[in-house]
């Protein structure tokens, strides 16, 4: 990691975009794309020196490789600002593959920019002969080390599968792959039988935005091992793993699309919790890139901690479902619905995160303050976020003015899409802004607890 703590001295701009410029091309970063990252640095350094306030000239730049993407971010306690002319035109001109803005209190604020590494796929991944067969179905789990003989077996799994058209790109490089499982955030664990054939993968990721909770993610089982519950076993290890690892919980992103993934996660003990309509574009799974409009996946939870209080402060309409998730897992809780006469933050405290490739623009919102409509104005985001397809925000509803804020989203023509609740920090109420897109019930396939949850959502947004 590259960290540059600069007073305010323009002169500086030039020489340090170059070098981050150079620092990017040496870790993979195309040529073409390195120049969009110095200029995008040297606008963005140029734009907020002259922000500066006296009492603190210190412009922070840090740079590092996070999985597939070299990121870039300046932190600043300048003059506040939002999302600017320039920062827009950036996301709108393509000149990154995605960007997180965040506001920090006292810390100030802080503007970050991600580039794509290039990999290149190396033949020697292809599967081996002598795996073609099963050579006897003794099944054990056990956690992939850092070397590279347990990643490249991972990675052949992968391919066995899905030759090299995995949505995730990044899993196919051992160096990224390596600096996943020693970050800690990221638990892969694979299955093996006695003759040391590696049939099957799982893992279990943390988002930044919510510690804690987990997503149950990357299951890929080999074709010759189908039939043999393999999904099952290392789900069902995954889970009695993760318990002892100082977790809050998991949750999943189940398909759609069909049930196969809905059934594996309900028969191990996931609660259906919400849904992300059209959250990925077509081709994004293999075999429907043909298919038109956006692809729509459930979440569901499973919480291993029953002891933690949650206060709640949630909008009368979504109370019923909201508790009901609450009460399948099992998780204490006290639900205020009345919070009309609480008084609001000084200001929202909230961070952006928005994704060029996947055209969705997300915004996780911490604090509700007097100026919440001044920073989720939909209007906005459509004039100004021209390649945004999909808008998700993450409301606090641990904040006693969550059910203000929801009435102002609900005002925007958002909908209300379920809660992700059991991260160390708070629970979420979830919304989106499907901005003019149809939910399709016919392209849904939902088993009868999903179906549940379903027809709570449409009742709740009169669908």
């Amino acid at each position: 990691m590259i960290r540059l703590e600069m007073l305010c001295t323009p002169a500086l701009i030039s020489e340090t975009a170059f070098y981050l410029r150079e620092v990017a091309a040496s870790s993979g970063v195309s040529a073409h794309r390195a120049y969009h990252l110095c200029f995008v640095i040297e606008s963005v350094m140029d734009l907020r020196m002259r922000e500066l306030e006296k009492d603190d000239p210190t412009l922070l730049v840090e740079a590092r490789i996070d999985k597939s993407e070299f990121m870039v971010s300046i932190t600043d306690k300048g003059l506040p600002y939002a999302l600017t002319s320039n920062q827009k035109k950036i996301l709108k001109s393509g000149l990154v593959d995605r960007f997180l803005f965040e506001q920090l209190g006292a810390q100030g604020q802080r503007i970050s920019f991600f580039f794509k590494i290039e990999g290149h796929h190396d033949l020697s991944l292809v599967p081996s002969v002598e795996e073609e067969t099963l050579l006897d179905k003794d099944f054990v789990c056990r956690f992939t080390t850092v070397s590279d003989k347990d990643i490249i077996r991972v990675i052949q799994c992968i391919y066995s599968a899905y030759g090299y058209n995995y949505l995730h790109q990044e899993l196919y490089r051992t160096d990224i792959f390596r600096k996943m499982l020693r970050s800690g955030k990221y638990l892969s664990m694979l299955v093996e039988n006695a003759h040391h054939q590696v049939v099957g993968h799982i893992a279990l990721e943390e988002h930044a935005w919510f510690p804690g909770l987990m997503e149950a993610c990357n299951l890929v089982v080999k074709p010759l091992a189908r039939g043999n519950d393999i999904a099952g076993v290392l789900l069902d290890s995954l889970l009695e793993n993760g318990a002892h690892r100082n977790l809050r919980g998991a949750y999943g992103m189940p398909v759609m699309f069909h049930p196969i993934s809905q059934k594996l996660l309900s028969k191990h003990g996931y609660t259906p919790c919400g849904m992300y309509f059209h959250i990925l574009p077509a081709d994004a799974v293999k075999g429907r890139e043909h298919d038109t409009g956006r692809l729509d996946t459930a979440f569901c939870v499973h919480i291993y901690d029953k002891t933690t209080p949650h206060g709640l402060f949630v909008p009368s309409e979504c109370a019923q479902f909201i508790q009901d998730v609450f009460a399948r897992e099992e998780m204490p809780f006290t639900l205020n619905e009345d919070a009309a006469d609480q008084v609001a933050s000084a200001t929202t405290s909230l961070s952006i995160n928005a994704d060029a490739v996947s055209k969705l623009l997300e915004v996780k919102v911490d604090a509700v303050g007097d100026d919440l409509s001044e920073h989720l104005d939909v209007t906005r985001f459509e004039q100004d976020l021209d390649d945004v397809e999909i808008v998700t925000v993450y409301l606090n509803m641990n904040d006693s003015r969550c059910p203000a804020g929801y009435e102002h989203l609900r005002s925007l023509g958002f909908i209300f899409s379920g809660c992700l609740p059991g991260s160390k920090t708070h629970d979420y109420l979830v919304m989106r802004h499907l901005k003019g897109r149809p939910i399709i019930k016919e392209n849904i396939v939902a088993l009868p607890d999903y179906a549940e949850m379903l027809e709570k959502l449409y009742e709740i947004n009169g669908v």
